[in-house]
């Protein structure tokens, strides 16, 4: 914007320059100009009196005495300037004309040469930045890089769990692939797994992988675990990343991983701009049998339709003073994968509920999340932390967008 700026100054000043420049360049035709005005001016300018009658005559109006008629062409008053005297005032007013021309000219180049240095600074500064950051992205790669380790902390004990089966890809590009080889669990707090990550990067520069492990065999629940978000040079880079909590798969009476739901997943190069951004799940799964897919609890059911069920499985303050919190479970049985939105209408206010807005949800999956009324912490008036709600769910599949539709109002009582 600066620059834009400067620009547009430097032109103005050197219209500004050239029409000032050109006109003191014919300097007889500017002399006569200024001869002109000044012979007008004294002519012009002065008031006489009738030899006749003493009657004010204003010589630039008048061509007789407005009284008796007389001409005052032989007056003595309207008699001819000395011409010697005009043309030294002509000739005094011509160089003052032209010593303050001059001038604004010379303050003119005077301020297009400061906008010029500083354009040329800026411009200077703007190619030396860019280098720069090019130079350090190049020659430093990010944290990401550097090797990782399986047990990074000392209370740490993740063992082998499983391998994968087929080639485990969450992404594939003409220069990029990402795949997850085998899963590790943590023998000291079983429930706790990692999976590890290779990331073959065979383009030009360095690459920003990320996404995000959706869930496990089926069940998405509260919180996903982002995986990579990182920057990764050329060649082969593994990574390890945690994929979920036990509490997660107690909640699903989990015993054994079959498959890992992925989303989100995404690449940037090294001008970070986006390589493949996509909101359609990936599915990988292990080589351990196949559990009973995880079914709804008992609960309210709020929606079914378009293969798509939600069903309220309580609301309740779960602490004093807290807020009335709904728990929410979302069932996808259509043959498309969707993405969730989700608003709390307030009057002429709308809010978005963030714990269930854009997430992720694959065919055949369930999707568990908590949500509360919005209120600004603290709440001024406690009231509204346990005041109706009234939400609509929007669900978008970029696979076939004629399958997306939005609920009418659901109340949260």
């Amino acid at each position: 914007m600066i620059i834009l700026i400067l620009i547009i100054v430097i032109i103005v000043l050197g219209i500004r320059y050239f029409q000032i420049a050109n006109h003191t360049l014919n300097e007889e035709e500017f002399k006569k100009e200024v001869h002109k005005a000044v012979v007008s001016h004294r002519r012009h300018s002065r008031i006489i009196y009738c030899d006749y009658c003493g009657g004010r005559i204003n010589t630039e109006k008048d061509r007789v005495c407005p009284a008796c008629g007389a001409s005052y062409g032989r007056d003595a008053e309207n008699a001819g300037p000395d011409q010697d005297l005009l043309a030294r005032q002509a000739s005094d007013y011509v160089e003052n004309k032209k010593a303050e021309l001059y001038r604004n000219t010379a303050d003119i180049r005077k301020k297009i040469k400061i906008c010029l240095i500083v354009l040329i600074a800026v411009l200077a500064a703007v190619i030396a930045g860019t280098i720069v950051l090019r130079q350090v992205a190049e020659v430093h790669p990010s944290a990401g890089t550097e090797p990782s380790v399986l047990n990074e902390s000392e209370w740490e004990d993740y063992q082998p769990y499983s391998s994968i089966e087929g080639n485990g890809v969450l992404l594939a590009t003409d220069d990029v692939t990402v795949t997850l080889t085998a899963l590790y669990e943590d023998k000291e707090n079983p429930g706790n797994y990692k999976g590890e990550f290779h990331i073959q990067n065979d383009s030009g520069g360095d690459i920003r992988f990320g996404a995000d492990c959706l869930g496990i065999n089926g069940f998405l629940p509260d919180t996903t675990y982002s995986v990579g978000y990182d920057w990764y040079p050329k060649g082969e880079t593994v990574i390890y990343e945690r994929l979920a909590s036990a509490y997660a798969y107690e909640m699903a009476g989990i015993e054994d991983i079959h498959s890992l739901q992925f989303g989100g997943v995404r690449l940037y190069d090294s001008s970070y701009l986006p390589v493949y951004d996509s909101t359609l799940p990936v599915t990988v799964y292990t080589t351990e049998p196949e559990q009973a897919r995880v079914s709804l609890p008992e609960g309210e059911v709020l929606f079914e339709g378009y293969g798509i069920k939600i069903l309220r499985e309580k609301s309740e303050i779960p602490y004093e003073g807290g807020p009335l919190t709904h728990t929410v479970w979302l069932e996808n049985t259509s043959d498309v994968d969707m993405v969730v939105r989700v608003r709390e209408y307030m009057g002429e206010k709308t809010q978005t509920v963030y714990s269930l807005d854009g997430r992720i949800l694959p065919r055949g999956c369930v999707m568990y999340s908590t949500f509360s009324p919005y209120y600004d912490y603290p709440a001024e008036d406690p009231s509204v932390m346990t005041r109706e709600m009234k939400v609509t769910f929007t669900f978008e599949s970029d696979e076939d967008p004629s399958a997306g539709f939005t609920t009418d109002f659901i109340d949260f009582r």
